[in-house]
């Protein structure tokens, strides 16, 4: 089934599939859902399994945040890892459920970055900063995750995702 839908990447994501991966999109919403990694994260953003919107994100010529947090920002990522849950966009490593990174509002970017690989001190980014989607508070995020702009000049961007997804395949 997967090799007959493999030149029609919507019409895959309409029947449960995930791009080039034998896994359902049940079981990848399952693993989201499930990873104690999550759990904060999943409050802040107010998403559980009352959500139906759920889908492999693949195109929206209308949301420019998405077109630079998918193709400029996490061009490196693989593509199935870009999932629509809600009204987020969301970046997950899909054999490990964790959510990695997360659009906020239009322009607004989050990271769960590795630390360690980007030397970055933790507990040293803004937990609360005003941005182009107003004032965003993240506080209850605790220090795992932190607002991209902290942690990355432009044009370093997709370094922070790839860092941050190898870190995700290792949990």
């Amino acid at each position: 089934m997967l090799i007959l839908l493999w030149g029609c990447y919507p019409l895959a994501l309409k029947l449960g599939y995930a791009y080039k991966m034998n896994i359902s999109l049940e079981e990848i919403k399952e693993r989201i859902l499930s990873n104690p990694k999550n759990f904060k994260v999943l409050k802040y953003l107010k998403l559980n399994t009352d959500i139906e919107t759920f889908s492999i994100w693949y195109d929206s010529g209308f949301d420019e945040g998405a077109q630079t947090f998918y193709y400029e920002y996490c061009e490196s990522i693989p593509s199935e890892a870009f999932i629509n849950f809600g009204i987020y966009n969301l970046v997950v490593c899909i054999e490990s459920g964790t959510i990695f990174g997360f659009q906020f509002g239009r322009f607004t970017f989050f990271v769960r970055p590795n630390f360690e690989a980007q030397g970055i001190l933790i507990g040293k980014s803004p937990r609360r900063l005003s941005t182009i989607d107003g004032t965003v508070n993240i506080e209850s995020l605790e220090h795992e995750w932190v607002f991209l702009s902290s942690v990355a000049e432009e044009g370093e961007e997709s370094i922070c995702y790839k860092n941050a997804y190898y870190l995700a395949k290792k949990i």
